[in-house]
């Protein structure tokens, strides 16, 4: 006995029907249907796709700047001479060797944030100036023009680094990591890394977090 199966295949007869159809072909319905289930199939893929690559972008630049946080450090315990921007001879060890955040990667009178922001795009490895100007610990005042930024680290669009202003140094020739959050020394601190709409913690799609522990010298991706 013929099924309806059979018959919208081509069969010979159904109900009394003869269907005059090829064998291999589909039917309208059918067509669309596949085409349905394939584009579908496709916003999925994409969406998958848009997810993978922001989430990749976080890791990296968290990743990044502990790789940042890592070359700061060896700079201090190699003592490295560096020269000033435009005076090559003029090569010195410096007193300190960090990172910092900024939102004007090319403000040369400004190469660190010194103030609260929601939109770091960037982070620096800098050599403090020879000398020391503040009152206290070289590493009590923020980065000033004097400071020489050894390399800059720009993030992606609509990627930003979420803990106001924040700069670790490290001290030769112990390597004693100082690290400064809001403005003051922190023990600890957490520094997120965001895709946002706009700024930090701001319509936030993802994020990554970056641990600093100073007593222990950690810096690390969680």
């Amino acid at each position: 006995m013929n099924t309806l199966r059979d018959a919208l295949r081509g069969g010979t007869s159904y109900l009394g029907r003869t269907v005059c159809r090829d064998q291999g072909g589909y039917t309208m319905v059918e067509l669309i249907f596949m085409l349905g289930i394939l584009g579908v199939l496709g916003v999925l893929l994409v969406s998958n796709t848009r997810t993978g690559d922001q989430r990749k972008q976080l890791r990296d630049a968290a990743e990044t700047y502990v790789t940042a946080v890592r070359h700061a450090e060896s700079l201090a315990a190699a003592g490295a001479a560096v020269a000033p921007p435009g005076n090559p001879s003029a090569k010195a060890s410096r007193p300190a060797y960090g990172v910092c955040f900024t939102a004007q990667p090319d403000n040369a009178s400004q190469p660190c944030a010194s103030s609260p922001s929601t939109t770091y795009t960037a982070f620096q490895v800098y050599a403090r100036a020879p000398g020391n100007s503040c009152s206290g610990a070289v590493t009590d005042c923020p980065p000033d023009a004097a400071t020489t930024i050894v390399n800059t680290y720009r993030l992606s669009t609509d990627t930003y680094l979420c803990k106001q202003y924040t700069y670790i140094d490290y001290v030769p020739p112990t390597l004693a990591m100082v690290a400064h959050s809001n403005g003051a020394v922190q023990p600890s601190f957490t520094i997120k890394v965001q895709k946002a709409d706009g700024a930090c913690e701001n319509n936030v799609n993802y994020e990554r977090s970056i641990k600093v522990r100073s007593t222990s010298g950690a810096v690390y991706v969680e």
